[in-house]
């Protein structure tokens, strides 16, 4: 499998654009170009044409050399191939096609697209798989056997010329999609093209940004073939981009002093667990939170207080075991009330007094702006009633563990359906819902999901999630509103953490912080 490092999600110009990318499903694009069709006369042959010519253009750019070797099945990610072969046939490269099947089995657009290269210019072979022929060893491979819309696991002669792919040792360009993924969820059917880049067509599928996908896909660059935006409003999937993100980002006005800056008060912390606290608060003061005002149990307190520089403190009272009491609910309110948002949960503790507490907390703060993760998620798990009822401002962080529990699914049906669940149970809710994982998907009451396409395997340690809710929640307090903070935030910390060693530690992504803060 490759290793994801700093996955580019790019046009084929070599740059976002300074909107979001919408994120489509197949059978969205399905939709979107039967759209093309009838609105704008963006017919099946016409669009092949503009894709393989897209894929012609990025080889040419990236490898210009040669030898291609171009691997077409019978559907019209073929026809995209066959295109793309004679474009480059026509550039003076030295090409040789892979059929899959016979000229005549293929279908109606397809050999169409077969005969244009039959007697096109420039010097070119062919031959029928698995009998490749005595021909020039590829430099690159061009992946055109499936499109989109396959579900069943590959087998059989696909099957074959997939793995051929992978062993080859030459870089991999796919069409539109790595042959053998889900277009959908970015599962391996089986098996899966492991491609160095992958050539989408218009819109960005979500399967190159899930599972398998994101690790299959490469580089992703996305073709415009004549398809707008405005024909895909239907989509409710989104990627941020670097420039939006710049868009979102909060700037302090002339004069402006710390608590104008935002105010954010921290319930955190309990014995063993006194790095949660620390990390959240951290970065929470990092990412521009003009205060932070940690809460924690009083035994804890004078040594948060030494390790927290840029943060204040408050002693609060504790339970027999060390965590927070439910006496300490009058200290709570008033720091809220003092406060712009409440980060609430890093390593709180799940005593029943601590439970008692934040019951009453989200209870009387149902239009509050909070982040709340962790053991805060364990308290609204315990006490379900307290996601009843109309929409508020609250971002709440689970793992898939932590998302079971509070929904009752199992791990697996989480991690195979993050998407949609995040767009259902964010809607059921009234929250904005933050679901992570690799990648973390943000989904919100109104139904818009976000899929982060920044950050890596390295994520995968402990106080990652505690550094993620201070970021989330630094940018609350500054004025995002809480799905902007929660897309921004996951943005910017997956690039913060691509700049870390491959042992990266939690603190590291706080320390990167000041690389990826739009100036």
């Amino acid at each position: 499998m490759g290793v994801l490092r700093g996955m580019k999600l790019l046009t084929l110009e070599g740059r976002e654009p300074n909107r979001p990318w919408r994120v489509l499903t197949a059978e969205e694009m399905g939709r979107a170009d039967r759209a093309a069709a009838e609105r704008l006369g963006l017919q099946v042959r016409l669009l092949m044409e503009l894709a393989g010519r897209s894929v012609a253009q990025f080889l040419l750019r990236h490898y210009p050399e040669g030898p291609f070797w171009v691997f077409c099945g019978r559907g019209h990610n073929g026809g995209d191939g066959l295109v793309a072969a004679r474009y480059l046939a026509q550039a003076g490269r030295r090409v040789h096609v892979v059929l899959m099947l016979e000229p005549g089995m293929l279908s109606e657009e397809v050999r169409a697209a077969w005969e244009r290269l039959l007697i096109a210019d420039g010097s070119w072979s062919w031959s029928l798989w698995p009998d490749v022929g005595p021909v020039e060893p590829a430099a690159v491979i061009v992946d055109a056997l499936l499109g989109t819309g396959i579900r069943r696991p590959v087998s059989g002669p696909i099957r074959g010329a997939i793995g051929w792919m992978n062993r080859s040792g030459r870089p991999v360009v796919a069409v539109d999609i790595p042959s053998g993924l889900d277009a959908d969820t970015g599962a391996e059917l089986g098996l899966a093209v492991q491609a160095r880049d992958t050539v989408t067509m218009a819109f960005p599928k979500c399967g190159l940004l899930l599972d398998e996908g994101r690790y299959r896909a490469g580089n992703i660059w996305v073709a415009d073939i004549g398809i707008p935006d405005r024909l895909a409003v239907y989509a409710q999937t989104f990627a941020a981009t670097t420039s939006w993100v710049s868009t979102l980002w909060p700037r302090r006005p002339p004069g402006a002093h710390k608590y104008r800056a935002g105010r954010l008060f921290v319930l955190a912390g309990s014995p063993g667990l006194s790095g949660a606290p620390v990390l959240a608060a951290q970065a929470a003061a990092r990412l521009g939170a003009g205060a932070v005002v940690l809460g924690v149990p009083a035994s804890l307190e004078p040594t948060l207080a030494t390790k927290t520089r840029e943060v204040m403190t408050r002693a609060l009272p504790e339970t027999e075991t060390g965590t927070v009491s439910a006496t300490a609910l009058g200290t709570v309110r008033a720091e809220l009330a003092r406060s712009r948002a409440g980060l609430i949960g890093p390593g709180l503790g799940r005593h029943p007094q601590t439970i008692a507490l934040l019951e009453q907390v989200f209870g009387e703060h149902r239009n509050y702006p909070l982040v709340i993760d962790a053991d805060g998620l364990f308290a609204l798990a315990e006490r379900p009633h307290l996601l009843k009822g109309p929409p508020r401002p609250w971002i709440l962080t689970p793992h898939a563990g932590e998302f079971a529990r509070l929904t009752g699914l199992d791990p697996e049906q989480v991690r195979r359906g993050r998407v949609e669940l995040a767009r259902h149970w964010a809607r059921r809710w009234g929250v904005v819902l933050v679901l992570k994982g690799m990648p973390s998907v943000v989904g919100t009451p109104t139904g818009r999901v976000w899929i982060n396409p920044t950050g890596d395997e390295r994520l995968a340690t402990a106080g990652t999630g505690d550094v993620l809710a201070g970021l989330i929640a630094g940018l609350l307090v500054q004025g995002l509103d809480p799905e902007h903070a929660a897309v921004a935030a996951l943005f910017v910390g997956g690039r913060a953490a691509e700049r870390g060693p491959q042992n990266l530690v939690a603190g590291d992504i706080i320390e990167h912080l000041a690389e990826e803060i739009p100036r």
